[in-house]
């Protein structure tokens, strides 16, 4: 069964339903419902199949996976989805300050005073990563190697630029950590966990508009 301390909610943005989870005082985690994979038709995918398997690393406890057996499903055109019917959704007054945030993002502004609000799982080094993605502005961009210069110049650490994607990949808390505002070295836009095409449309309702 679910822990007690486990919340979640939805949210209707512009790019799709997205998912939110939460343990009571802060957002943990923050993702897409439909998920940017293809997979076979009848295959059944467990949580833990998700891109970057980080959806649930902060609740190793919770058993979501047997708890709820169709959360993760495929819909017709073999795109992975959660099925949230069945989930307890929670009113959260935390969630309805997260959502008017995703509000005021979505209509062209960065929110404000939300950062304390996150608390995203991670290692030493993937905080400093995500706390790092934080404080790049609203409507900029930074490249990955930017970033492990960053890391060296603050903690004295070598960093490759491939660790440093590799811990912007595992964000949990999509948007609002912006790692949709980092980019290759070459200008282009790079991979994301949630897919291209999401990574686009986030740059380009913030003005920005790459190759």
């Amino acid at each position: 069964m679910i822990r007690e301390n486990v919340f979640f909610s939805q949210y209707s943005a512009p790019v799709g339903q997205l998912l939110l989870i939460s343990d009571g005082t802060y957002l943990t985690h923050l993702c897409p419902v439909h998920l940017p994979l293809r997979c076979k038709k009848n295959v059944r995918l467990s949580l833990f199949d998700i891109p970057q398997k980080h959806l649930i690393n902060s609740f190793p406890n919770t058993h979501l996976d047997s708890y709820m057996p169709n959360l993760c499903s495929l819909n017709d055109a073999t795109q992975p989805y959660f099925d949230l019917s069945d989930l307890p959704i929670t009113n959260l007054p935390l969630f309805s300050v997260i959502k008017r945030a995703l509000d005021t993002y979505f209509t062209g502004t960065e929110p404000k005073n939300i950062h304390a609000l996150l608390r995203p799982n991670g290692t030493p080094f993937q905080l400093w990563v995500w706390q790092t993605l934080q404080k790049i502005p609203y409507g900029t961009l930074t490249t990955y190697g930017a970033l492990a210069t960053r890391y060296q110049d603050e903690t004295g650490k070598m960093m490759s630029a491939q660790a440093i994607g590799g811990a912007v990949g595992r964000n949990p808390i999509m948007i609002l950590i912006p790692c949709h505002r980092v980019i290759g070295a070459n200008g282009f836009q790079q991979g994301y966990a949630y897919g291209a095409s999401l990574k686009k449309i986030l740059l380009e309702t913030e003005g920005i508009f790459l190759k």
